[in-house]
């Protein structure tokens, strides 16, 4: 979580709900961009650091993770996780496709516009905003 403080987008991979890495109500807050305690090393720095979120979230996890109640987790919390999420659904598998190659333009789009409307980047002479975040 440490390197959360300077990172431009934050990605969960394959993220469980139900895990004790981040507990549910510090996760829900992070959602909403409210304030949470990264927890330090106290050796190291003279604090924990209070953080508040403002870059944009991408979650990839399983589809029952977030709609059926496992470990400590209640229905209440799933909901409430689910009610600050936008749901992507892929509901079918591709078969291998060898002859698109991947855009790292279009990537870069969708994650810096947090999943909206990416006219603005477009507008601002994307390609030279795409080289910049491929290069980094």
């Amino acid at each position: 979580m440490m390197g959360l403080v300077d990172a431009d987008v934050a990605l969960l991979d394959d993220h469980r709900p139900d895990c004790q890495l981040v507990d549910i109500a510090t996760m829900l807050s992070w959602l909403e961009s409210g304030t949470i305690t990264i927890c330090r090393p106290l050796n190291l720095y003279g604090s924990h650091l209070q953080y508040k979120a403002e870059q944009p979230h991408f979650m990839t996890c399983s589809f029952s993770a977030l709609h059926s109640p496992r470990g400590r987790m209640s229905e209440v919390e799933l909901a409430m996780l689910r009610s600050r999420l936008k749901l992507y659904v892929f509901q079918r598998r591709l078969p291998q496709i060898r002859d698109i190659s991947p855009c790292p333009n279009c990537f870069a789009m969708f994650v810096l516009s947090a999943g909206r409307d990416v006219s603005k980047f477009v507008d601002q002479g994307f390609p030279r905003v795409a080289r910049a975040a491929v290069s980094n």
